[in-house]
């Protein structure tokens, strides 16, 4: 049975099994992610299970609906018009941490941080239905929570995962809404599943974005 997600206290969420998560995303081309899916294979064999337990994307912000077809197509211009100064590229640079906004059932209720490649590309000040905005966009290559035993936040083991593929850079990519669902089954704290909506693709670098309040 699907759940809502309660609040913990201090903007964050606790999400227990069954509780359903929605995001704002940027996803890039699948052509373009190669880099990330090998830095997802290194750490995986150095230990961290989180490798592949959240999706190749980046979160934008936790929202408390799924944004219209037509606020993605705003996001997605807003987000190139972020990255007009450079041509429309968007730079995968050194891996860095980002937390999530909610925690996992249990005991001890564990938080949760994506590492990953971080954009050179600014989170749009404004997303309706936004109930928490990254600071920063970070592409996951592995989800880590806290407590792990199965390399936890060996900083330098991630660096060392990185030699040879950051950074990379990408101009197509897509916003999307995104639902996460933690499971009752599996390993705990790194069982989840996920949908993504259907993308809105960021604009062609110097395309004029069209008029807003197309209905969504």
């Amino acid at each position: 049975m699907l759940k809502a997600p309660v609040s913990a206290g201090n903007g964050i969420l606790r999400a227990p099994p069954g509780a359903v998560l929605r995001f704002a995303v940027l996803i890039p081309h699948r052509d373009c992610l190669k880099p990330l899916r090998t830095l997802s294979r290194r750490l995986f064999a150095a230990g961290f299970s989180g490798a592949f337990s959240f999706p190749q994307t980046a979160p934008l912000a936790l929202l408390s609906r799924p944004l219209s077809r037509g606020e993605l197509g705003d996001l997605a211009a807003a987000l190139r018009e972020n990255s007009a100064e450079r041509g429309g590229i968007i730079t995968a640079g050194s891996a860095a941490p980002v937390s999530l906004p909610f925690r996992g059932e249990g005991q001890d209720p564990w938080d949760f941080t994506l590492w990953g490649p971080r954009l050179d590309l600014a989170v749009p000040a404004v997303i309706p239905g936004a109930v928490y905005r990254f600071p920063f966009p970070v592409l996951c290559a592995a989800l880590i929570r806290s407590g792990a035993e199965d390399g936890g936040t060996d900083t330098a083991g991630i660096e060392a995962a990185t030699e040879g593929l950051l950074p990379f850079y990408f101009r197509a990519a897509a916003a999307a809404n995104m639902s996460l669902t933690a499971l009752e089954s599996g390993e705990p704290g790194y069982s989840f599943a996920w949908k993504l909506g259907e993308p809105r693709w960021l604009p062609r670098p110097g395309k004029r974005p069209p008029k807003k309040g197309n209905p969504g």
